[in-house]
């Protein structure tokens, strides 16, 4: 990498943007949204800036279980946010892990590999990862040469994991209507149960969701949040959201 090519780390382009209160996201979520929840999932979020902390008061708010797994479990912070989540708890990120079948990964794209390293045994879990890795050059975002998913997975080879949520901004993930038309969430991985499970997520958080494919399409799920966060640097005050479908010719 050169060194004028500045690397930054954006989950759903949340960096840039505050925390949403609790207020805020309880207004998003129907009676019918709560009613296509299946069965309670109980989640570790890994991260709690702008989408761990985001989704895990959407999801505890829709009944699911969620563990914010944080290096500072008893912070003045943490408190804060588990004031505004139902059904949730903090510990750190390892025990965290170790107590949820679902584990998202809210954190920074620069320590990501690391972090998943000392989660211990992820042997069946469905790992989220919404972590964006961003490459800038000259104020423009270039391709890194690797695919950060793939890097993950090769560090967590029993745990199944899906790229999902980092195509959208908090704020769209709190309350869906806010861009004045349905938002697709893509995802990519090669287990379909597991993208099943997220998918029902989803659809509880009234957003769309779209499977493009296993392993083989991670690189195509960052390379659409590159063009979300691309998009939105080069428009401001514009933003881009994505309304999917797919057709049979």
């Amino acid at each position: 990498m050169t060194e004028n090519v500045a690397r930054r780390t954006v989950m759903g382009i949340a960096a840039s943007m505050t925390a949403i209160p609790m207020a805020a996201i309880a207004t998003t979520a129907t009676t019918a949204a709560r009613a296509a929840t299946e069965k309670p999932e109980k989640i570790a979020v890994i991260g709690t800036g702008n989408v761990g902390g985001t989704l895990g008061k959407v999801w505890s708010g829709l009944g699911h279980t969620v563990i914010y797994g944080s290096r500072t479990p008893d912070s003045e912070k943490m408190k804060a946010l588990l004031a505004e989540s139902p059904n949730a708890a903090s510990a750190l990120p390892a025990e965290a892990a170790a107590k949820s079948d679902m584990v998202l990964l809210g954190i920074p794209s620069a320590s990501a590999v690391e972090i998943v390293k000392g989660l211990g045994n992820l042997a069946g879990k469905v790992l989220i990862d919404a972590t964006n890795l961003l490459e800038f050059k000259d104020r423009r975002i270039v391709e890194p040469a690797e695919c950060l998913a793939d890097q993950i997975r090769a560090v967590a080879t029993a745990a199944n994991l899906v790229k999902a949520f980092n195509t959208t901004t908090v704020k769209v993930m709190a309350d869906p209507a806010l861009s004045g038309g349905r938002v697709t969430i893509p995802m990519a991985g090669a287990s379909v149960q597991s993208k099943e499970r997220i998918a029902r997520l989803i659809t509880a958080m009234g957003l769309d969701h779209i499977d493009l494919g296993g392993n083989d399409m991670l690189r195509m799920a960052e390379h659409l949040g590159r063009l979300y966060v691309g998009f939105g640097v080069q428009n401001r005050p514009k933003r881009l959201e994505f309304q999917l479908r797919t057709w049979s010719a």
